[in-house]
């Protein structure tokens, strides 16, 4: 199945790409359009996103790409720090640098379930 924004959808919301870059930004915008496909499958059953839906899946899919390429110098760190003569300068990463995650708001933007209600099953004699 497609992705649901293309590379250059990717560069005329961010910036312009290197040639390295362009070839991440096709694989983790697959890479996320499986992932959205898959939490649309386990979540509410469909095979897939809804077409109202389609829009909020292409801003998910250039955001979470934007901050993997953007993060990728620090793969699987979540704090990162650069120090040059007497400045310095540290961050936060949301998620672990380069990693293709959907954070809540994502989930909420999607219209997935953030926190679903729990489940449970008590059939009678099984206690």
């Amino acid at each position: 199945m497609a992705a649901f924004a293309t590379v250059d959808e990717l560069a005329a919301a961010w910036r312009p790409l290197t040639t390295a870059e362009r070839v991440a930004a096709e694989s983790h915008l697959d890479s996320v359009a499986a992932l959205i496909r898959a939490q649309f499958s386990t979540r509410l059953g469909l095979d897939d996103v809804p077409e109202d839906r389609l829009a909020a899946a292409k801003a998910v899919s250039i955001e979470i790409v934007k901050t993997a390429i953007a993060t990728g110098m620090w793969p699987g760190h979540t704090q990162y720090g650069r120090t040059l003569g007497a400045r310095s300068k540290s961050g936060t990463l949301a998620v672990p640098g380069g990693t293709l995650a959907l954070t809540e708001w994502q989930q909420q933007l999607l219209g997935l379930p953030v926190n679903p209600a729990p489940q449970w099953n008590f059939p009678e004699g099984d206690y």
